[in-house]
């Protein structure tokens, strides 16, 4: 709601409800497998999971967080995966749309970053500085298949620069 607001969401005005309806049931479905999986290492019976699964194994990525909810005085969402490549972390988007809107990930993420870390002061020490995370979307298009694109995250001044305008009412 808050990216909407400020115009920062890719708008699906002109998609057919009942489209709309069926890739939200199914991009559900597909983030509920890959928690199942990240939580316990069940493996669902989507080609989603399995690919999901392939991936994290072959480039030995640690999940430590997976749907995990995030807020503050005025916003409020859940970040589908902190990662770590190594030592390196990661904050990651799970996207089924037809199109990866980049620009609305990369604000999306840095929300959830400057979020994440803003919550507790211990993660600042422990998981690195804003600069030194990297941001990912995990990609799957209407087959199933996974790609996964490095999205560039926005300076932390301007996810401030957002929350200061939401505050004062300013788009």
């Amino acid at each position: 709601q808050l990216m909407k607001k400020h115009r920062l969401a890719p708008s699906y005005e002109g998609v057919k409800p009942e489209v709309l309806k069926k890739d939200a049931e199914r991009g559900s479905l597909i983030h509920k497998e890959i928690e199942e999986f990240n939580l316990n290492g069940e493996v669902g019976f989507t080609k989603e999971v399995s690919n999901f699964k392939d991936y994290i194994i072959k480039n030995k990525l640690r999940v430590d967080f997976s749907e995990l909810q995030l807020y503050n005085d005025i916003v409020a969402g859940t970040c589908d995966l902190i990662l770590f490549e190594g030592e390196k972390p990661i904050i990651a988007d799970i996207e089924t749309t037809s199109k990866l809107h980049k620009e609305a990930v990369s604000w999306q993420l840095s929300i959830y970053l400057y979020l994440f870390l803003k919550s507790n002061k211990i993660w600042y020490k422990v998981m690195g500085k804003y600069e030194e995370w990297k941001g990912q979307a995990f990609h799957f298009d209407k087959y199933g298949n996974l790609t996964v694109v490095n999205i560039p995250l926005k300076p932390i001044e301007e996810v401030e620069r957002l929350m200061q305008c939401e505050r004062n009412g300013e788009i």
